[in-house]
């Protein structure tokens, strides 16, 4: 009973230190906030439109400065991609649900082999990076897409054999646009990200291509490369998600490639098919 009781005590001592020490107080005027630009945008000549997304961040705790962007949206920022076309411009497009920066294929002319530059530029603070789209190694007629019809749902997933060397890094996403007579616009749904020597065997099978939206779509599957960082920024993106609730978990920072700011500027090269 001695033993019990000691025990007892112990556990309420540490309690109480515990709660102690979660009770200090944090002066929030303390913590230094630096304020970055975060420029995401993925490169691909197969878009029709080229898109970059720009935010700022927000202090760790505590409330946002009053002139904070709402949900730290910039709206007016310089955007450029800087390329063999020469300097081009994007334009805020405050359409729909995805505001962004749009420019357009025909003016970038993007193409496979080439090295290329983002660049935006808002209120003292820059964000730049730079990105080369990767070739096509995985042959056309190689890629089999196999479609199953289940009860409830129809899967479709791809397979192609897996590449030898280093760069055989894969990004596969699904583009769906609304048919003819139905409102709405282009929505992007990333499938998977794979690197060929997470890969056991000869060939690679993707996850399930399908959209989770209903009817009244036009669907493309895109089977991708990609770069090296923009693989692992979608790793550790993922990585950061899936553990947000989770008190645990290891800390996890979000990959980027940038030179100055935060963010991505990734690239893929696809084949395309229509499901």
């Amino acid at each position: 009973m001695r033993f019990l009781l000691f025990t007892l005590s112990v556990y309420v001592l540490l309690a109480g230190g515990c709660v102690g020490f979660f009770e200090r107080e944090i002066e929030l005027d303390a913590l230094p906030y630096e304020r970055q630009l975060v420029l995401n945008c993925l490169l691909s000549p197969q878009d029709s439109l080229i898109r970059a997304d720009v935010f700022v961040t927000a202090p760790a705790v505590g409330t946002p400065p009053p002139d904070y962007p709402s949900n730290g949206l910039v709206q007016d920022a310089r955007v450029t991609l800087v390329g063999p076309a020469g300097n081009l411009p994007f334009t805020f497009n405050p359409s729909g649900w995805n505001w962004t920066y749009v420019l357009r294929q025909s003016e970038a002319q993007l193409e496979a082999g080439q090295t290329y530059e983002v660049i935006a530029e808002w209120d003292g603070l820059t964000a730049r990076g730079r990105t080369t789209i990767p070739e096509l190694a995985i042959p056309l007629e190689s890629i089999v897409l196999d479609t199953i019809d289940g009860d409830q749902e129809q899967r479709t997933s791809a397979t192609w054999p897996n590449q030898v060397g280093e760069q055989d890094y894969y990004h596969l996403f699904v583009d769906q646009v609304p048919q003819q007579g139905y409102g709405g616009e282009l929505q992007r749904y990333t499938v998977d990200y794979i690197h060929g020597r997470d890969a056991l065997g000869p060939e690679i099978t993707s996850d399930n291509l399908s959209s989770p939206s209903g009817g009244g779509y036009e669907r493309t599957a895109n089977v991708c490369q990609t770069t090296p960082a923009t693989y692992n920024y979608l790793q550790t993106r993922e990585t950061l998600q899936s553990n947000n609730d989770n008190p645990f978990a290891e800390p996890t920072t979000v990959a980027n490639n940038m030179e100055e700011g935060l963010g991505l500027v990734g690239a893929s090269n696809c084949w395309q098919f229509d499901l």
